[in-house]
């Protein structure tokens, strides 16, 4: 259903325009505004109903009220009155934008027929009034001549105002620059990548008809393919060489259809390749990531990380074994945008901040974790294919619940979240960089890295030798109210694998705050490990030796590991701390007591239930096996049974 709402100065012709639309006929004597009429699909050429709405300028909160209500709106001005002209761009225009921003518009100058001069001279007339009202309003889609009284281009006119909520072309066009905007550039790109099935750069014929049949249903034929190229020699020789048609070829012909009005054949393509009216790949062309509990996790397959180290490679053009800037671009053309913020400072790069593949793929290991549904769109939009065509359903894995993995000893998941927390002016965040190479540690201050409690700061591979990677995040615990938001993810969220709480050495006492976040985390993250870590820093001065008990000698009481003895001077930190995480998040049960206890448990209750079960089904078998001794024989039959 599509409803549009014609507005305009009064006698200007708004409802003979919806008149003779739905009778083709003239009246002379109409009221000064008729009933809203609605008009099934087969009155229209796009086949969907219509609701026509007519209004008065003189009733200006019931228009205003038909206007937020309606899909596009027909502004009419009298072709034979310039001033009905001037407050188009005025008055209505302005008001249609405050009212409802974003409604498309189509300019109707009524009353063709009382305009003096020949066709050619009118048409450029038009023109001239047409360009400078849509160069300065964006949601005026077209500006037509008609008369209702002559009945010329009625019909044009619904059909435009239909086609303005159908196929728009604010989405896909500047009318100002007069070329494609960029998402729809991004969205052709991703479609010609596509099709370009030898990936040379060139839509060969085959190819092109491929695209032809996938778009419309049908194959061009011999002289059409050789009219579009000639189309392309005589109008923009680099769209075409004699092995096909290039990529700015292709854009040139869609942008063709735009600017001759044919926005549908735009849009059918776009569709055609799960495009949606935002220039974004409707939900319903992903597949389902399913609903998984929260302590799983997703994280990508084997072949997806094949996939984007082939990608990486690609398009590092000058083999340098990072991604400037403009190869990252020319990578994520395709795409509405790059799925996570500046890399630099947060995983692995080279010494002037570009993108390595390690660190490549250790930000689509973090942007699966954390975002999959936005990993999975990416990967649609890169061209990823899985096991059917245009199908990302073998590129994401979900692991086994954190729980089960705990129980069973098994292990699915390769990627770890680890929650660093600093409490006595420990900054954990110099530990996270920690992970990274010496050139990105040395690099930018706490201000420029946009430190945030809770973000994800460090993403990494553990090391070369290893499959697995650390999605580390990092707080300090200011208050209570810091360990409180922790508690919340931690409960609500994914919860980590395992957290680590710094504490400074100079300074006894403070391990009693460190103690104080373990015992309230302790009660909502089920289990998984929590260790401690006392910094010796070499710049402090502050020495306080009041301690009823030491550190280790509380973790040793209450089953806990001992704390990490680590050493902190400025940026860098001489530590043991990621082999002891890892080991952490793979043997859990030896750095949790609540672990511990439940897995020793299991072989008891194992042991139970055979004991107590056991008897009880050899028994029934027995039983039945008497039954069966005893059951009547069938008359005629043969056997002991």
């Amino acid at each position: 259903m599509v409803r549009v709402v014609v507005v305009g100065d009064a006698q200007v012709g708004k409802s003979s325009i919806i008149k003779c639309y739905i009778s083709n006929t003239f009246d002379e004597n109409l009221a000064p505004v008729i009933p809203i009429a609605v008009l099934p699909p087969d009155a229209s050429p796009e086949r969907v109903p219509l609701t026509l709405v007519d209004t008065s300028s003189r009733d200006w909160n019931m228009l205003e009220e038909e206007v937020r209500q309606a899909d596009v709106a027909v502004v009419v001005y009298a072709a034979d009155k310039p001033d009905t002209l001037g407050r188009v761009t005025s008055h209505w225009l302005p008001m249609l934008q405050a009212t409802k921003e974003s409604i498309p518009v189509v300019v109707a100058g009524n009353k063709l027929d009382l305009r003096s001069g020949d066709a050619h001279s009118i048409e450029s007339e038009l023109r001239n009034a047409a360009a400078p009202i849509m160069e300065s309003f964006s949601i005026v889609e077209t500006c037509i001549d008609c008369s209702a009284k002559r009945m010329i281009n009625i019909p044009e006119v619904m059909l435009f105002a239909t086609k303005a909520v159908l196929h728009p072309s604010a989405p896909l066009y500047d009318a100002v620059r007069h070329e494609l905007k960029p998402l729809c550039i991004k969205a052709l790109k991703r479609i010609f990548n596509q099709c370009d099935g030898d990936a040379d750069g060139v839509l060969s014929d085959v190819e092109l008809n491929k695209f032809q049949v996938s778009c419309f249903g049908s194959q061009l034929l011999q002289n059409q393919v050789y009219g579009i190229k000639n189309v392309l020699r005589r109008n923009l020789p680099d769209g075409v060489t004699e092995r096909g048609i290039t990529f700015v070829g292709f854009v040139y012909l869609l942008t063709l259809f735009i600017q001759r009005g044919r926005t549908e054949t735009t849009w059918e393509v776009l569709r055609a390749y799960g495009y949606g009216l935002d220039l974004r790949l409707r939900r319903e062309t992903l597949p389902n990531l399913g609903n998984e509990h929260r302590d799983q996790c997703h994280q990508l397959t084997d072949e997806a990380l094949v996939f984007l180290e082939t990608l990486f490679l690609k398009h590092d053009t000058d083999k340098d074994g990072s991604l400037s800037p403009d190869e990252l671009q020319s990578l994520f053309d395709p795409t509405p945008g790059i799925p996570w913020d500046d890399a630099k400072q947060v995983t692995s790069t080279d010494k002037r901040g570009q993108i390595d593949l390690k660190g490549f793929i250790a930000q689509w290991v973090a942007c699966c974790y954390l975002n999959p549904l936005g990993c999975m769109e990416s990967l649609v939009y890169l061209g990823f294919r899985g096991g059917k065509e245009s199908s990302v359903e073998g590129a994401i894995a979900v692991s086994q619940r954190r729980s089960v993995e705990h129980l069973q000893g098994t292990r699915t998941r390769t990627v770890f979240r680890i929650t660093l927390l600093g409490v006595g002016g420990v900054d954990p965040f110099v530990f996270a960089r920690s992970l990274l190479p010496r050139n990105v540690q040395e690099g930018g201050s706490d201000e420029q890295l946009g430190k945030e409690s809770l973000s994800p700061l460090v993403i990494s591979k553990v090391a070369a030798t290893t499959d697995f990677h650390l999605i580390v995040e990092s707080v300090s615990l200011m208050n209570e109210h810091d360990v409180s938001k922790v508690k919340d993810v931690e409960r609500d969220g994914k919860g980590s694998d395992c957290i680590v709480i710094f504490y400074p050495s100079q300074v006894q006492s403070s391990f009693s705050l460190a103690w104080d976040a373990y015992a309230q985390l302790s009660r909502v993250n089920e289990g998984s490990p929590i260790l401690f870590a006392e910094v010796n820093n070499k710049t402090s001065e502050e020495v306080d030796d009041i301690a009823i008990q030491s550190p280790s000698e509380t973790c040793a009481q209450h089953h806990l590991p001992l704390p990490l003895q680590l050493s902190h001077d400025g940026l860098f930190a001489s530590i043991p701390l990621w082999s002891s995480v890892v080991e952490a998040c793979l043997q859990p049960h030896k750095s949790s007591p609540v672990l511990a206890e439940r897995k020793r448990k299991v072989p008891a209750l194992t042991r139970f239930l055979s004991l107590t079960f056991l008897p009880l089904a050899l028994h029934v078998e027995a039983t039945r096996s008497d039954l069966l001794l005893l059951r009547p024989r069938p008359r005629g039959s043969a056997g002991l049974l």
